[in-house]
Formats: structure tokens, C-alpha cells, sequence
């Protein structure tokens, strides 16, 4: 089946306990959103004094959408979406065989394991492609950023932007030569923002 672009979850961490979520590492798929406006807006060019100002639109893009718009940006994107799945499953395999070989387990929690990592695979193959594709939209973020030369880029408190900021830190850190740059908290008659300096 193709992968698609869909909200899984927080990351499951499967045992011969049953199922447990770890609320702190959530979805990659809820930054999707913002990343893809955040390219969009570059390539619209809505600089002002060196800075891309950005609000997030309301009602987020669904994956069909998404994927579209990803697209014109990467249209290798389907083939990284497929070996992230593919790389997944191959390791969940790997994972059922650990399980299957450990001698320090009773039958009944062998099969508890087994039945919980078959039965969470599909979703944890969803966070897997999720992962890829905005670790490919980071990437082009930063890109953008360093051909465009924006010094800075301010865009309201919201879904987590730091975790984004990070990211796209190290991601420019990653370019030839590295970008340095930083994120700080301002306050703005409009309410909290998150200003992201490049220091090239």
C-alpha cells in the first residue's frame, strides 16, 4: 500500500506488558503543517526589513493536501516515504525475531510481545513516514533560508514551535558553510512570539 501523509500518535513503546505511549515524543506530523506554510511563505517572499514575518493559518492542511504541496518542493518525496516504511517494517520484523528468541521469557509473554508489536506496526510505521517527511521539509526549510539570506524569522507561540527551532538549528548547522543561529521568546502587543535569528 502507498504511504500517506495521517496523524498517528505519540510514540508507543511495546512490551510483554502491553502497550505504553510516551506523550513527550509526539507525532512529527503535527509540525507538517507549519513547516510546508513556512516554505510557501519564503518562496512568496513576504520579507520585511530582513524578516519573515509568518502567521499560521486556523485550520491545518489535511495529508492529502500536504502531500501535494510537498511535492512541488520534492517529487522524490512517494520514494522516501516508501523506504522509510519499508525500513520500518524491516526493523519491527527484527524486533518480533528478538522476541522470538529470548530465552528469558515465559511463552505467554512472548506472545503478549509479539501480539503487541504486530498489532501497533501500522502505527508505528505512520510515525516512521511522518518522521521522514518533515525531516525532508526541514532540510528545505533551511535551504531556503540560507539562499534567501533572512536574518530573522518571527512567528506566534504555538504547537511547539521549539521543537522546530531546533531542528531547523541543527539542520543549518548541517549547511556548507554552517549557519549558526538561535531562537529567543519576545513579547508583542499581539502576545508571545518566537523569533528565530540566522547568524551567517
Amino acid at each position: 500500500m502507498k504511504p500517506r501523509l495521517e496523524y498517528a500518535g505519540p510514540k508507543p513503546v511495546c512490551s510483554k506488558y502491553g502497550v505504553l505511549f510516551d506523550y513527550a515524543k509526539e507525532d512529527r506530523y503535527i509540525y507538517l503543517d507549519t513547516l510546508i506554510q513556512l516554505v510557501e511563505a519564503l518562496d512568496a517572499r513576504t520579507l520585511h526589513e530582513g524578516t519573515l514575518r509568518f502567521g499560521i493559518k486556523k485550520e491545518a492542511f489535511d495529508g492529502e493536501v500536504l502531500l501535494k504541496k510537498i511535492e512541488k518542493y520534492d517529487p522524490k518525496i512517494d520514494e522516501k516515504m516508501e523506504k522509510a516504511a519499508s525500513e520500518t517494517h524491516d526493523y519491527l520484523r527484527e524486533m518480533a525475531k528478538r522476541a522470538e528468541e529470548n530465552r528469558l521469557m515465559a511463552p505467554l509473554e512472548k506472545e503478549v510481545w509479539l501480539k503487541n508489536i504486530a498489532l501497533m506496526e501500522d502505527y508505528v510505521v505512520q510515525r516512521a513516514v511522518n518522521k521522514a517527511v518533515y525531516y525532508v521539509l526541514i532540510d528545505l526549510l533551511a535551504q531556503k533560508l540560507k539562499e534567501g539570506n533572512v536574518r530573522y524569522i518571527v512567528f506566534p507561540m504555538h504547537r511547539n514551535f521549539h521543537h522546530v527551532a531546533k531542528s531547523l538549528s541543527n539542520a543549518l548547522a548541517k549547511q556548507k558553510p554552517p549557519i549558526p543561529s538561535y531562537a529567543r521568546i519576545l513579547e508583542t502587543k499581539e502576545g508571545l512570539t518566537l523569533k528565530f535569528n540566522l547568524n551567517p
